[in-house]
């Protein structure tokens, strides 16, 4: 019961601290202004005209730092006001959702709900952003871990949205809702999985393994009939239907052979075994990702699509990877590529 008292006086001490950041004469926007640590998100807000594109009466605004701005190498001043506009929207949330409501009771696991008896990655429905389309939505993932598995000791790995940690809680509330800094930037899912994986120049040759393998006659077509299809009701749970794609870059692609000479001269059969085996089911970002997570059995290991072939989530000093019998390493590059039907992480080697 130790971990459940020092959760409850968690809870007090941010209630008592939101006393303090309380101010319902002052809007979430010029809250925003204030504050030392958000100076690029306020010109980011003044640069795309996203007061005079609000129309509603409470929001939730997710706030990337100054810093999530410099990781992200975005400098507000120099992108497009109209796209701006599109990728602040997607931080919104219309109404106000304050850190009350990201307590682990309300979790979604698997699909299924779950109880605070549950150790692992809780993912909560999708919510719907700004004006952006049902399948544009945030995900959030309340995650904890149980250290050492079966001891019953408890500890909360953090509140992530799209994998980007809350790093300020009820930052500031106002007359018309609430804000929460994180420490990344959240892009807008450009379209499916396939448009995604089309889109990127670094994922060239695994877009030709994936167009190779959507063959035709007895062939599925892996393209339009597995990654393109969205989820039937995106809010109903957030991840049944979905999918995450282990996207090998070119280097990679190169260095394990599979080059684009390889996939001329391949058939479409073998482009489908190798393709399948880099998909898994449910969409799982890089904050779902931990040795040791669920109770009874860890789940780090994840069937791929590819019938009879796992992959085995690993970290150590030098970062996450992906691991099974034939692959020594497979280091995520670049993670949490949001698609409408899943999610996309970049690997620096195949999985064999």
């Amino acid at each position: 019961m130790k971990h459940v008292y020092i959760f409850l006086f968690a809870i007090a001490l941010v209630s008592c601290e939101r006393e303090n950041l309380t101010n319902e004469k002052v809007k979430i926007l010029d809250g925003i202004k204030k504050d030392a640590e958000l100076s690029k998100l306020s010109a980011a807000i003044d640069r795309a005209g996203l007061r005079s594109a609000l129309n509603g009466t409470q929001y939730t605004f997710f706030a990337p730092t100054d810093a999530a701005f410099t990781a992200a190498g975005i400098d507000p001043n120099a992108v497009e006001p109209t796209v701006l506009l599109r990728i602040l929207q997607y931080h919104m949330i219309p109404s106000r959702v304050d850190s009350s409501r990201f307590g682990v009771e309300f979790g979604i696991f698997n699909g299924q709900t779950a109880g605070p008896n549950w150790v692992g990655q809780l993912t909560f429905q999708g919510f719907q952003t700004l004006n952006l389309g049902l399948n544009a939505n945030i995900y959030c993932t309340n995650a904890t871990q149980e250290v050492p598995v079966g001891s019953g000791n408890v500890v909360g790995r953090g509140v992530f949205f799209n994998g980007a940690s809350i790093v300020g809680f009820d930052a500031f509330e106002g007359a018309d809702g609430v804000v929460h800094k994180i420490n990344a930037v959240l892009l807008p899912p450009p379209g499916n999985l396939a448009d995604v994986v089309a889109a990127d120049p670094d994922l060239s040759i695994f877009n030709k393994l994936i167009l190779k393998a959507s063959g035709t006659g007895a062939l599925p077509n892996f393209a339009t009939g597995v990654l393109l299809p969205l989820p039937a009701d995106p809010l109903t749970t957030a991840r049944t239907g979905t999918l995450t794609v282990l996207a090998p870059n070119n280097a990679a692609m190169n260095t394990a052979g599979v080059t684009e000479a390889f996939i001329d001269g391949a058939t479409p059969a073998a482009c489908l075994d190798i393709a399948r085996r880099h998909v898994v089911s449910l969409r799982t970002f890089s904050s779902d990702f931990f040795n040791n997570s669920i109770r009874p059995t860890p789940t780090t290991t994840y069937n791929t699509l590819q019938t009879g072939k796992t992959v085995t989530f690993n970290s150590d000093a030098n970062g996450v990877f992906f691991t099974n019998a034939l692959t020594t390493r497979a280091s995520v590059v670049s993670a949490n590529i949001v698609a409408t039907n899943g999610v996309l992480h970049k690997l620096s080697a195949t999985i064999n």
